[in-house]
């Protein structure tokens, strides 16, 4: 992952602690992170009522190849 990019535990890290009501700076301190792309993160993932809510993970980082159901074997009995 890029160092640009929130891991999902920075994600879930931002949502317990906004919802604590820390700063973004002081977000961004503890995650060793500018305080940009804290404040970008928060903008974007709010919901209806303002609060920031965030998925267990997004769809790319959910993907693996093992996620994918097994091909089934040429010939098998059905």
């Amino acid at each position: 992952m890029s160092d640009h990019e929130l891991s999902v535990e920075e994600r879930f890290d931002i949502q317990v602690v906004l919802m604590r009501g820390m700063s973004q700076r002081a977000i961004a301190r503890m995650l060793n992170r500018s305080p940009s792309p804290i404040s970008r993160e928060s903008r974007r993932k709010r919901n209806a009522q303002g609060e920031y809510v965030t998925p267990p993970w997004t769809a790319r980082e959910a993907w693996t190849p093992q996620s994918l159901p097994a091909p089934e074997k040429a010939g098998a009995a059905q």
